[in-house]
């Protein structure tokens, strides 16, 4: 039997210290990671913005299923990919799907495409202006 833990919403930015341990040659190194989980409302995104510079590396997380977030999704994916602060410093970006255990959730290739399809939406009408 698999348990799930149940979650709220955020709606703050929830900031903790990761200790990670990993190996370089053969030398095992730690290091203590600052992780800042911003909560998707649009309201956060300039929150996010003003941190770019600070960044070594983006996770975004996508609502397998609520179709209502993925325009803002896209939105917010294609502002992260067009940064020149992050473009500029290489950031490596990754998007994940959650809530894959619920019978209503779109599979990743669905999502992707889906997300492709709003941010070529939006390359033309930011193309329009």
């Amino acid at each position: 039997m698999k348990r799930y833990q149940n979650t709220v919403t955020s709606y703050n930015a929830n900031n903790v210290v990761i200790r990670m341990q990993y190996n370089e040659g053969n030398k095992r190194k730690i290091v203590n990671v600052k992780a800042i989980d911003v909560p998707g409302q649009g309201h956060f995104r300039q929150q996010v913005q003003g941190r770019f510079n600070e960044v070594l590396g983006v996770l975004v997380v996508i609502d397998s299923t609520t179709r209502q977030t993925d325009a803002q999704a896209a939105e917010f994916l294609y502002d992260i990919l067009n940064s020149n602060v992050l473009v500029g410093n290489r950031v490596p970006t990754l998007v994940v799907c959650n809530k894959q255990d619920s019978s209503e959730a779109r599979s990743a290739d669905h999502l992707e495409k889906e997300l492709e399809i709003q941010m070529y939406w939006l390359v033309l009408s930011v193309g329009s202006i």
